[in-house]
C-alpha cells in the first residue's frame, strides 16, 4: 500500500513530469507586458519580458499549487541577495547566477522546478561571488574577486573546484569563454587581464594601469562579439576597450553623463544583431551601442526598482534568444529585456 503522503508525491511528480520538457523558454511564453523602451508612440525597440528575484517569479511558486510544490522540492524561502553576474548553462536549461550578498551561486532549472545554491568548495567557503562564463554546457567559470581565484563549476553534480594557483590573481571580477577554449580574466587589483586554460593554466598576461589603449584601470566586466573581438569594460577609465587580433582597436565611450558617456561602466554583452549592451552602474542605465562603429543607438533606465529601473546594475547577458538578463544587484532581482526593433 502507499502512503497518503507518498501517494501525493507520486502525482506531483506525474504532474511535474509533463512540463519538464522546457528549458528557458518560459519567460519567452509569458503574457507580453506591454512595457517597451522607446516609449509608444515611438518604434519600441526594447521590451521588458519580466524578473527573476525568488522561486515565485521564477516560475516556481505561485497559487496553491506552486507554493506547494516549492515546500515539497525544496525551493521555498529561495531568493536572490545582491547578484552580480547571470549566465545560462545547459544548453539553456539552467540559469545560473553569481550573488554577492549570500555569497554563492544560484544554480535554477524552470523546466524541473529546482533551485539549487553553492557556497564553497569542499570546506572553503565563497568571499564574493562576482564574474561568470559559459561554454553553454555544463561547466561555468566563476571568479571570486574576495578569495582571489578562478573556480570551475560543475552543474550535473554541483560542486566547484578551485583551478587557480594561489597568489596568482588579486581581484578577478570578469570572466569570458572565448572561441579558443580559452578563458579571459580581468583582474581588477592589478589593472591587467589574464589569458588562462578552461583547467586554470596561465598562458599570458597583458595591461598595466594608465590610459593609454591597452593599459587600463581597475578592469571590470568582459565580453566577446562573434568575430572574436575581446571587449572590456575599463571603468575607472570610464570605456569600453575593444581588443582585435591585431591589439587594441578602439574605444567606446568616456567621462560623462550624457548619452554614450559612463561614470561607472560594469556589464558588457552583445546580441546577435551586433548591440553592446553596457550597464552604467552608478546611474542605473542600460546604454545601447553599435558594436562595428561604436555609435549610440539608445538608453533605458534610471535609479529606481520598477521595470527597466536600476540600483546598482553589474553584469548584463545575451542568450541565444536574444533575451538580456541584468544583474541588478541592489534590487536583489534579475530583469529580462529582449531587443524587438530593428537592426539599427
Amino acid at each position: 500500500m502507499i502512503r497518503p503522503i507518498a501517494a501525493g508525491l507520486s502525482i506531483l511528480m506525474m504532474l511535474l513530469s509533463g512540463c519538464s520538457d522546457r528549458a528557458l523558454d518560459w519567460l519567452a511564453e509569458e503574457t507580453p507586458t506591454g512595457i517597451v523602451w522607446p516609449e509608444l508612440p515611438a518604434r519600441p525597440r526594447i521590451e521588458y519580458l519580466g524578473d527573476i528575484s525568488d522561486a515565485g517569479s521564477a516560475g516556481m511558486g505561485g497559487g496553491i499549487f506552486n507554493r506547494m510544490l516549492t515546500v515539497l522540492l525544496g525551493t521555498e524561502g529561495k531568493k536572490l541577495v545582491n547578484p552580480a553576474a547571470v549566465v545560462t548553462a545547459d544548453e539553456g536549461k539552467r540559469l545560473v547566477v553569481a550573488d554577492t550578498g549570500l555569497p554563492g551561486v544560484h544554480v535554477l532549472s524552470p523546466a524541473e522546478r529546482k533551485w539549487d545554491v553553492l557556497t564553497g568548495s569542499g570546506s572553503a567557503f565563497f568571499g564574493s561571488p562576482v564574474g561568470l562564463a559559459t561554454d553553454g554546457g555544463t561547466q561555468v567559470w566563476m571568479t571570486d574577486s574576495y578569495l582571489g581565484g578562478v573556480f570551475r563549476l560543475d552543474l550535473n553534480s554541483l560542486s566547484a573546484e578551485l583551478i587557480t594557483p594561489a597568489d596568482s590573481l588579486s581581484q578577478p571580477v570578469g570572466i569570458v569563454f572565448l572561441p579558443t577554449d580559452t578563458l579571459v580574466v580581468a583582474d581588477a587589483g592589478r589593472h591587467r587581464l589574464i589569458w588562462l586554460t578552461t583547467d586554470g593554466r596561465i598562458i599570458r598576461e597583458e595591461g598595466s594601469r594608465g590610459t593609454d589603449p591597452g593599459t587600463f584601470n581597475y578592469p571590470t566586466m568582459l565580453a566577446v562579439d562573434g568575430h572574436g573581438r575581446l571587449l572590456v569594460a575599463d571603468t575607472l577609465n570610464f570605456r569600453i576597450q575593444i581588443r582585435e587580433e591585431g591589439g587594441w582597436s578602439r574605444i567606446i565611450g568616456g567621462p560623462g553623463d550624457g548619452s554614450g558617456y559612463f561614470s561607472r561602466p560594469k556589464g558588457i554583452a552583445l546580441d546577435s544583431y551586433g548591440h553592446l549592451y553596457v550597464m552604467e552602474s552608478y546611474y542605473g542605465v542600460m546604454s545601447v551601442f553599435d558594436s562595428a562603429t561604436g555609435v549610440f543607438n539608445m538608453s533605458l533606465g534610471r535609479t529606481g526598482s520598477q521595470p527597466g529601473e536600476f540600483r546598482l546594475p553589474v553584469g548584463v547577458f545575451v542568450d541565444g534568444h536574444d533575451r538580456i538578463f541584468v544583474a541588478d544587484s541592489s534590487n536583489g532581482r534579475i530583469q529580462v529585456f529582449r531587443y524587438v526593433g530593428e537592426n539599427n
